[in-house]
């Protein structure tokens, strides 16, 4: 059977991330990491993106209630942290083709929202880039300025080394640029956690455009209590080669018949195996500073730059892009299409992904930990629909071109054999 994917990290990666770490400053390890980003003063690392957010909320003197706007989709830990430090929720749908809420959907609601007197002050639109996706952000830096709020991005799915925009695809090879504060960006968040491209086995960066916003939120991180070398040698190391070994198509064919045969949920054993954090315990586990081996391997990482599996996800993309029918794809406007997963939009997925796997290749309808935000009125309605349709197919560097025909030709049946009104 084919996997959903593989971790981005090789097993000697993994194997030396496990002795000792070969560096005790951690002031220079950490500096060598935020070399890698343009504002070196301004760009902080954290234990994950979310400890980032965090303690950059805390150090806010906002009034509480404050409203900050959102995009709909996220990990719901991003939703709670806003809510936790005081600040008042509200979801922006999210377009299933340019994967950001509409512009003029922001204005409606900040002027509904200013309409009312007593309303609190509007401080902040965040935009998450979905999927491995890069949105197009100056309508939304426009919105910002014109109504003056911070506008912040969550670029945790969408890091990329030094890959082509236009990999795989015929024409032009500008390189995007990943580690650049985007004009009128306020804040940026990046994760190189254990699913990530680029995986460190966690940790987080976060840039900020105001020094002393980003100096506060440093001397936060600082007080807070470390992770155990044991914790990341556990929970980072040993998860990350037991996933490099389970994600082989050898090994992961064994697995899944085994645990199709004992009555396992595969797909729920893949869910808790790469969950980063327990929602239990959020504040205790995130509320802590990376261990000196975590930094050291993500210094490693971010100054030994590996883009070819990015390549190869961002080839079989495009490779989807091509044999798929348009009716099924999402993100076809967002500036950088989908390359960290590939998720499509079918009626009946969990059919599919029943389908697809009696062929031999694993999709699923939970590549992440994706959830429509909520707020006091619910979850926005078209955005919970269609995130309720995707099914994420595989996306691992091994697929050749005959898998690609084999799975299109799959879903082409799947999608023309459903009743017309079930269609996306």
């Amino acid at each position: 059977m084919q996997p959903r994917g593989r971790l981005d990290i090789s097993l000697f990666q993994l194997l030396r991330a496990a002795l000792p770490p070969r560096r005790s400053d951690r002031a220079l390890v950490e500096r060598d990491i935020a070399t890698c980003w343009a504002d070196v003063d301004r760009t902080v690392v954290a234990l994950s993106a979310r400890s980032a957010f965090d303690a950059a909320l805390a150090t806010l003197d906002w009034p509480r209630g404050s409203i900050v706007l959102m995009s709909a989709i996220n990990i719901a830990d991003m939703g709670r942290i806003v809510s936790e430090r005081g600040f008042r929720l509200i979801p922006l749908d999210v377009d299933p083709n340019t994967l950001a809420p509409d512009p003029h959907a922001v204005i409606e609601t900040i002027t509904r929202l200013r309409a009312d007197p007593a309303h609190p002050p509007i401080c902040a639109l965040c935009l998450a880039h979905l999927f491995g996706s890069r949105i197009e952000l100056t309508p939304f830096v426009e919105i910002a300025r014109r109504y003056e709020m911070q506008l912040w991005e969550d670029a945790a799915q969408a890091f990329t080394p030094g890959l082509p925009a236009t990999a795989g695809q015929p024409g032009g090879a500008s390189v995007l640029p990943v580690n650049v504060l985007p004009a009128g960006v306020d804040l940026s968040l990046t994760s190189f956690g254990l699913i990530k491209t680029q995986t460190a086995l966690g940790g987080g960066v976060a840039s900020f455009r105001d020094a002393t916003w980003c100096d506060r939120t440093k001397r936060l991180l600082d007080t807070w209590p470390r992770q155990s070398e044991r914790e990341f040698l556990v929970r980072g190391v040993l998860r990350g080669l037991t996933l490099a070994l389970l994600t082989r198509p050898i090994t992961f064919t064994l697995v899944a018949n085994t645990a199709r045969g004992l009555g396992f949920d595969l797909d729920d054993l893949l869910a808790r195996t790469t969950r980063g954090f327990s929602s239990g315990r959020l504040q205790e586990q995130i509320r802590r500073q990376p261990s000196a081996a975590l930094l050291c391997l993500l210094a490693h990482r971010l100054t030994h730059p590996a883009p070819a599996s990015s390549i190869a996800r961002t080839r079989i993309a495009a490779g989807y892009r091509r044999r798929l029918q348009a009716e099924v794809l999402v993100g076809t406007k967002a500036e950088f299409p989908t390359v960290w997963v590939f998720p499509i939009r079918v009626p009946n997925p969990e059919t599919l992904r029943r389908t697809l796997a009696a062929a031999g290749y694993d999709a699923t309808c939970r590549a992440s930990r994706l959830v429509a935000l909520s707020a006091s009125s619910g979850s926005p309605p078209d955005t919970h629909q269609w995130l309720n349709q995707l099914l994420y197919l595989p996306l691992q560097p091994q697929l050749k071109s005959r898998h690609l025909d084999h799975i299109a030709q799959l879903v082409r049946a799947h999608v023309d054999s459903a009743p017309s009104g079930t269609r996306t």
